[in-house]
């Protein structure tokens, strides 16, 4: 229900829907409602016991198909019904999969004794009656367009041209042909037939499958075409559109500029180095203002709207397969850790902005997890997550193998105890045991050596290391502080890589339009 509840919310922002505040037959005092004779009474109890999901299933609710040769009685009186508020006209496309054909009718729904209780439920039939209308001219126009083999590539470079598409491409909005023929049966009101237009047009748009122009009409790219298609109108925008929104505005030069600037501020994602994602970020933010300023019956403003539905449905695949690819490596990641069978194979390092990009979720999601030990260490060329789970038997067992492994300091090594010294409580129990304690002492003053006096390593080689353990701890205490302010270099760094992307991407689109020869000041 929540999900219909969003979608109603959509495609009818700042729509009142007054035809659907009804009145129940029911629900007047006695002697209060308003009779008519027999066979509009009739009418209204069918239509109030079928105007519910069930009815429009079984195909229950009363309808009228056309109104040739209605008497004019039943007419008045079925308006007069509408008026009273008792009843609602509902238009309603169906589409023909055998004949091929777009067809209409108009439903009559009243309030049943659910929506008598639930108001909503009567909104959830009129959601659920104008989407099946609108899959109906999507089923109709998809099939109209494989027909007459629309060549898409060739479309998008007249629409970017600022061309009108050739004759072959301009079709009749089928919508509009069908809500004309309901609007000469002579029942529906003006306002519900703009409305159901509106909501229609917008379903189709959530729908994800058409991209309504001025000059092509109804625009259909297969799912399988989506990101060829993406590639096209990328290489069309910076080769032709740009020098057709300059030619017919230059003042638009400048808002572009703006544009690009405002779009990268905000963007969050721009250390990941994905630079596909980024220009898609980019596209889906300047595509729509540019279709909003530009004259709208143009050819180039359509061009804008299918880059617009072109880009968001890209952008929404490539963040749908990003998200569910990091998911997939983080459940990969933490089960390698966990069915590790050698100990050394229960710790393990990566490289951020390399093996795993520097807003890996994966991040807080193990620093989330009760199962595992992660910290994250600040190098000078790059940050890098250690992660190792968390019980005591294997950070008893690393710390040995460790131990066993090296007698000379190394990065493994090094980043295990500083990420062992984040867990001191972890860390002191571990060390209770004395072969571990003493193992561990080897492993971190191998590492650290160079950190402490030549009188304290001198001590430590010839045997005495009874009170290393706390001068070790806190040298590592130390260290911990340090990395903070490398965290802050780093972030520094990143900010100033971030920086620089940004000055890149903004001249790149001043570079376009210079090279129109045509702009004006102030670029």
């Amino acid at each position: 229900m929540s999900s219909t509840v969003e979608l109603l919310k959509i495609v009818t922002t700042g729509l009142d829907l007054p035809y659907l505040n009804l009145f129940s037959k029911d629900s007047f005092k006695k002697g209060e409602r308003p009779y008519y004779d027999p066979e509009a009474e009739h009418l209204l109890i069918a239509a109030s016991d079928y105007s519910n999901l069930e009815g429009l299933k079984a195909g229950k609710i009363p309808y009228i198909a056309n109104t040739e040769g209605m008497d004019r009685k039943v007419k008045e009186n079925i308006l007069n019904l509408v008026k009273d508020r008792l009843i609602a006209l509902i238009p309603r496309i169906s589409f023909n999969s055998d004949s091929k054909e777009l067809g209409q009718i108009v439903y009559i729904i009243a309030l049943d004794r659910t929506s008598r209780l639930d108001p909503f439920s009567i909104k959830t039939l009129f959601l659920e009656i104008m989407r099946r209308s609108a899959w109906s001219i999507r089923n109709y126009e998809i099939l109209r367009q494989t027909e007459r083999d629309v060549q898409l590539p060739n479309l998008l470079q007249s629409l970017a041209e600022n061309t009108p598409p050739a004759e072959s491409s301009k079709v009749e909005d089928a919508l509009d042909k069908c809500l004309r023929k309901i609007h000469e049966m002579g029942l529906c009101s003006p306002q519900m037939l703009k409305d159901s237009k509106i909501i229609i047009r917008n379903l189709i748009f959530e729908d994800g499958f058409l991209a309504l122009t001025k000059n092509a009409g109804y625009v259909y790219i297969p799912e399988q075409n989506v990101e060829e298609t993406y590639q096209i109108i990328a290489e069309l925008y910076s080769s032709k559109a740009i020098r057709t929104v300059v030619d017919l505005n230059p003042q638009v030069a400048l808002d572009l500029v703006s544009f690009r600037e405002e779009v990268l501020q905000e963007e969050t994602r721009m250390s990941s180095g994905n630079l596909s994602y980024i220009y898609k970020k980019i596209y889906a933010a300047e595509f729509p203002k540019l279709s909003a300023i530009l004259p709208k019956d143009t050819p180039i403003n359509d061009f804008f709207r299918i880059g617009a539905f072109i880009t968001k449905k890209s952008l929404t695949y490539e963040e749908y397969e990003s998200d569910a690819n990091e998911k997939a490596n983080i459940n990969k990641i933490k089960s390698l850790i966990k069915s590790g069978k050698k100990p050394l194979d229960k710790f393990l390092t990566f490289s951020l902005g390399t093996d795993l990009p520097y807003d890996s979720p994966l991040i807080m999601n193990a620093e989330e997890d009760n199962s595992l030990l992660s910290y994250v260490y600040y190098g000078e060329e790059f940050p890098e997550l250690c992660i190792c789970r968390s019980d005591e038997s294997t950070i008893r067992e690393v710390i040995l193998a460790l131990a066993e492994r090296y007698s000379f300091g190394n990065p493994t090594s090094y980043r295990f105890i500083l990420l062992l010294n984040k867990y001191k409580k972890k860390l002191l129990s571990v060390l209770s045991d004395s072969d571990v304690q003493s193992s561990f002492c080897s492993i971190a003053f191998s590492c650290i050596a160079d950190h402490f006096p030549w009188y304290v390593r001198l001590s430590y080689f010839i045997g005495f290391r009874g009170a290393m353990l706390s001068s070790i701890l806190r040298e590592l205490g130390n260290i911990q502080h340090k990395q903070l302010n490398e965290r802050l270099k780093f972030k520094e760094k990143l900010s100033a890589i971030k920086t620089d992307l940004r000055k890149e991407l903004v001249e790149e689109v001043r570079n376009m339009i210079y090279s129109n020869e045509q702009y004006p000041e102030g670029i």
